[in-house]
Order: structure tokens, then sequence, then C-alpha cells
């Protein structure tokens, strides 16, 4: 079978996004695959074959007003324009060579293992002016918009180009071709932590596809609403403690240390393929809610909504008390013991799978007798006590002497009476 245009033409700026955006803007960007080097605008004049190659393969226009719009042709200009500003963006982050973590990794002159040097201050562009450095952050945060702007358009292009499948199986392709676009981008950054935004991201996302297919009941703009403030929230949260892509999260180090050269595969599996699974499950609810508007509203929905409710105040306050804690810069050993945190070691954890507890009960609400619903938080707990929790406690008791004391006292997760002495305070080592 011969591929059509519309095949061909996907196919063609797949290859060229990948190829520019993730290796060479990740590289030398004054070189794509010698291509720019030998012809002068070569990358400018690839741009406009590509726009010219989507407005014949998709020659549909639409009309706002009087203006006539190429949709494919406007749809390809936008992601190049997208290309161009990460050109910008990532050369500046990254430095020169291989992308660094805190200090730039170089190689001695003639091969040899890496040393430590400092990252550069700025980088030369194509048009060879040394670019100024930038905040850290900003520049993190900037990258950021690019990936998921790429992983939105890699969404959108399997609903419109993607096999036809049936609601939420739509969806479900949408997300796993955005999370391999994220997978991408974090292997060319080499920072699994582009993919953590993905969490708090993904779902409001998800439910305004459902919505846009549908009519909104007063159900849906309940959830919708309380879905929202918690991604915001989550998302403003990650954003305000994040370092930039010169730091990893120490657990994705942690990984990468005992898995060694089969980390990449790890970490598409268990950092991002399987978060993505938990939960696109977990958002299945609003499918629920969007799919069916004509359910009337019924107590459990006022359930539901203080439930949602209590995990997005529960999991806010817990996040809020440990950013405080931190910022006072406690002693070297010690720990949090107060507020939330001093009848569970991980409120924040409690108050997320409590929001999901909620949706779920928002989905029953809307299809009585669905109690597969509940599988998404089930494999949050089990996410967390599985995994994070175990992960988290290993590290605290490694580090902070009299922490397993403390773990053997106070629940894991659940907020509950101390266990022995009615009295303590946080722990000194030093």
């Amino acid at each position: 079978m011969v591929p059509g245009p519309r095949v061909l033409a996907f196919g063609a700026y797949a290859v060229f996004i990948v190829a520019v955006v993730v290796i060479a803007d990740v590289g030398d960007t004054r070189e794509v695959f010698g291509f720019v080097k030998a012809v002068p605008l070569g990358d400018e004049l690839g741009h406009v074959a590509l726009v010219a190659l989507a407005d014949l393969a998709f020659p549909r226009v639409v009309r706002v007003g009087a203006v006539p719009i190429p949709v494919a042709a406007t749809t390809v200009a936008a992601l190049v324009v997208l290309e161009e500003l990460s050109q910008l963006a990532l050369p500046t982050v990254l430095g020169p060579g291989r992308p660094h973590r805190g200090r730039a990794r170089h190689r001695r002159p003639g091969g040899g293992r890496p040393v430590d040097a400092p990252p550069p201050s700025g980088r030369r562009g194509r048009s060879g002016s040394t670019l100024a450095p930038v905040n850290e952050k900003v520049r993190g945060i900037l990258v950021l918009v690019l990936v998921y702007a790429a992983a939105l358009a890699g969404a959108g292009a399997a609903i419109r180009w993607g096999p036809a499948l049936d609601p939420p199986w739509d969806a479900a392709l949408a997300d796993a071709v955005a999370t391999v676009v994220v997978f991408g981008f974090s292997l060319g950054l080499r920072n699994s932590s582009a993919y953590d935004p993905y969490w708090s991201v993904a779902p409001p996302a998800l439910f305004a596809f459902w919505l846009a297919r549908g009519d909104a009941s007063p159900r849906a703009w309940i959830a919708g609403v309380l879905v929202v403030a918690w991604g915001a929230r989550l998302t403003w949260n990650f954003l305000r403690g994040w370092k930039g892509l010169a730091a990893q999260d120490w657990r994705y180090d942690d990984l990468e240390t005992k898995t060694g050269h089969a980390y990449w595969l790890v970490s598409f599996l268990g950092i991002h393929l399987m978060p993505s699974v938990l939960t696109f499950v977990g958002s299945l609810p609003l499918f629920l809610i969007a799919s069916r508007p004509d359910t009337p509203l019924s107590p459990l929905d006022a359930a539901a909504a203080l439930v949602t409710l209590l995990g997005i105040g529960y999991e806010a306050v817990a996040d809020e008390q440990l950013r405080r804690f931190v910022a006072r810069r406690p002693p070297k050993g010690t720990w949090l013991d107060a507020g939330l945190w001093r009848h569970s070691r991980h409120p924040n954890y409690f108050g997320e799978i409590t929001f999901w507890v909620g949706l779920s009960l928002f989905g029953l609400a809307a299809a009585p007798g669905a109690w597969w619903v509940l599988v998404g938080p089930a494999g949050m707990l089990a996410l967390f006590l599985g995994v994070s929790i175990p992960m988290m406690d290993r590290r605290m008791i490694a580090r902070r002497p009299g922490y397993a004391e403390h773990a053997r006292r106070v629940s894991a997760l659940v907020p509950w009476l101390r266990r022995g002495a009615a009295q303590s305070q946080a722990k000194d080592s030093q």
C-alpha cells in the first residue's frame, strides 16, 4: 500500500521536528546534518518546503471574516516558529555539547573521561551573535512550554490523522503520542524531569477534549472548575520549586545510577508511560461526566465535590507547610514534624489520592454502577504505597538519624494518632 500525501506530509514534518529540535538544537544548531552549513539559509528553505507541502497535501481553507486561512500551512508555520524559538532557548539552556546538570561535562582533548567545567556564560547562535545569559529557571520554563506545545501538536495529529477510534480510546491514543513526544524531549535534554508537569497538565486537557464533543452539564462545570484548580495549583507548585533544566529529580538520578545503560528504557516505562496510564485511567470519570450530561445531580455529587475539594486543599496546605519549612533552612538532619506532617509522613500524597477518589465519586454520580472508576484511585494508592513512599523513606532514614523511629510512630499516609510518645520535636543530628 502506497502512503497517501497526508501520511507523507505528516511523516516528513515528524522526522523534521525530531531531527531539528531534539537532535540539532541539543547539539550544534549551526549544523543540521551539515545541510545548513552547506546551503545558505538551508534550514529556512526546508521550512518553506514543508509549508508548501502541507498546503498541497491539505488544501482546506477556513475563512475568518473575509480572510482565507490555509489550515495545514498555518499549522506547520506555527510549528516552525516553535522550532525557531527552541533554537534560541535550548542552546542557551544547554550550552555546547551535551546538556549539563549543575556543571557542564566536557571531554578532554583527544578523548578520555569527562571533567567538570563551569557552564558557559553565553552561546553563539546561527547569526554568530552571542546569546546573553538568561535566568536558568526562565530558560527552563520556556523550554517546557515548547515541549508541551509539541506534545499537544502530536496529540492533535494523532486524533486528526490517526486511526478512527471510538471514545475514549481516541483520547488514549493522543495521550500516548503526547507522552512519547515528551519522552523524546526528556531524552534529548537528558532530563526526565521534563515529564513532571504532565501529571497535572494531562487531566484538564483530556476533560476539555471530552467536553468539546458534548454538552456541558452542571456536573461538568463543577468537576471542571475543581480539575482546573487542582492542575493549576499542582503545576504552579512544581514550577516555583523547580531549579531549571540543570537539575533533575533526585529519584531519577538514583534510578540512573542503579540501572546504568538501561536507564532510558526504565525512564520511558516507569517515569513516563506508567504515570500517563495512571492519570488517564484516573481521568476516565471525567469522560463519563462529559458523555452523560443528562444524568441529574444527586447527593453523591455533593459528596464528590466535598471530597475533591478536601483533597485539593489538604495537598495545598501540606505543600505550603513543607515549602516554608525548607525556606527557613532548617539544620541538617531535621525533618518537618508539625502541622499536617505531625500525623502523616506524606500528607501531600494523602491529599492527592483524596482528589482522585473525589473524581471517581463524580464518575459514579454520572454513571451509577460504574464501580470500575475506582481502579484509578486504587492504582494511585499502589503507586504511592509501593514506590514513592518507600523510596522517600529510605532516603530520609539514610540521611536523617532518628527518622526510622519517627517512621515507626507516625502513619505513612493516612493522618492518624501517633504511636508511642505523645510529644515529638524535630530531631537534629548535629
